[in-house]
């Protein structure tokens, strides 16, 4: 293997942010999602934390319960501080049971912290009516930052791609190729889209394993718009790294296809990316990708089946990649 690479050594990069010290870093070096695959330490915990960041990219359910928990909270704190004071300083009467003393403290905590006010609670002394004015500014407060959280998500650019699961090597032309595929799964249209595909190979040489960074050519490396699927290929000839690498070889170099896309979105008007990754256990080999689009006969329309992105069938008769 480190003899094969010889011939590549003046296409070598290592700008990619990424170390080539294979047995310091992780299993793969992106993650699925595209985010790198690292773990920070060393700092406080809550240094390493950034609220912001993590709310926004908190799945969209989980975002609404984090918040509704919070509110929640809040509330149950308040209300526990005017019912320990006395729910008789906020005109609570004192027949009523203990439980529903503290339902009522709750409740006049949930109206003020929104701002509603209905009037039949209110506060009887100095120390309730500071705490409940307090309670309503940091209601204003939360609900502003809330407010830029839920603006702040919905506006953040986003190219929407959803790439298929597997890569695959398969006969293409008069040789073979390495192809995977991609669409965009909202309503949106990307132009002027461009992808990028650096593969990582782990070579030993004088006993010291590390990874060797070489960009992949494409056949078509940008295309005008993308509105149906796009299957991206790498022809393997000779100028390719991969040529005369049987299966066995690729696993044991162990073998990463780092993605990265960019187009430009007119919703948002600026250019947005997406990132992914494709170990060498998510290749597969002598298969092909099974067509996607196909014409609506009721509404006269192309229907791109999404379902089908990383859907697969055996190509019959050529096999033209060995596994060793």
């Amino acid at each position: 293997m480190p003899n094969y690479f010889e011939r590549f050594k003046n296409r070598f990069i290592n700008n990619t942010g990424f170390d080539d010290h294979i047995g310091d870093v992780g299993d793969r070096i992106l993650s699925k999602n595209g985010k790198g695959n690292v773990r920070k330490r060393g700092f406080h915990r809550l240094k390493h934390l950034s609220i912001f960041h993590t709310l926004i990219d908190l799945n969209i359910w989980l975002f609404w319960l984090v918040c509704f928990a919070g509110f929640l909270l809040v509330n149950l704190f308040f209300g526990a501080i005017y019912y320990l004071l006395g729910a008789e300083h906020l005109l609570i009467p004192s027949s009523l049971s203990a439980v529903n003393q503290f339902m009522e403290c709750f409740y006049f905590s949930c109206q003020t912290l929104t701002a509603v006010g209905y009037g039949r609670i209110a506060p009887a002394n100095n120390l309730m009516g500071a705490i409940s004015a307090f309670q309503a500014f940091f209601g204003l407060m939360s609900f502003a930052v809330i407010t830029g959280l839920l603006y702040a998500r919905f506006s953040k650019p986003r190219a929407f791609l959803q790439f298929s699961d597997h890569a695959v090597i398969r006969p293409f032309q008069e040789g073979k190729a390495m192809m995977f595929r991609m669409a965009t799964y909202k309503n949106n249209d990307l132009t002027d889209v461009n992808c990028q595909v650096i593969a990582a190979f782990a070579q030993t040489k004088n006993g010291v394993t590390s990874n060797r960074f070489i960009p992949l050519r494409l056949e078509i490396d940008t295309i005008q718009e993308l509105v149906l699927n796009w299957t991206v290929v790498h022809i393997i000839d000779e100028s390719s790294p991969f040529y005369n690498l049987n299966q066995k070889e690729i696993n044991n170099a162990k073998v990463e296809l780092i993605v990265l896309v960019k187009g430009y979105d007119e919703y948002f008007s600026t250019y947005v990316q997406e990132r992914t990754s494709y170990t060498y256990e998510e290749i597969l080999y002598n298969v092909q990708f099974v067509k996607m689009f196909r014409r609506d006969q009721n509404e006269k329309k192309t229907l791109l089946e999404l379902d089908k992105l990383s859907e697969v069938e055996p190509i019959k008769g050529r096999r033209i990649f060995s596994k060793d």
